[in-house]
């Protein structure tokens, strides 16, 4: 995935974090995934890394009764 594509998974995400009145790229800027320039930083890289490890866990749980 390059550059462009790991900071629109970001804002997505942040879509879902931020207040409806706050556009997602501030947000991820506010909470240190995206830099300045709108660039992915290293704390965006590990909040995508913990997200696709979180959606193989929550996997695990769904045979699970």
């Amino acid at each position: 995935m390059d550059e462009q594509e790991t900071a629109d998974r970001i804002r997505a995400f942040a879509t879902h974090c931020g207040r409806a009145d706050t556009p997602p790229e501030a947000t991820a800027r506010n909470r240190g995934w995206l830099d300045a320039e709108g660039h992915p930083t290293e704390a965006g890289h590990d909040l995508l890394r913990a997200l696709d490890e979180q959606g193989e866990t929550r996997s695990v749980f769904r045979t699970v009764l």
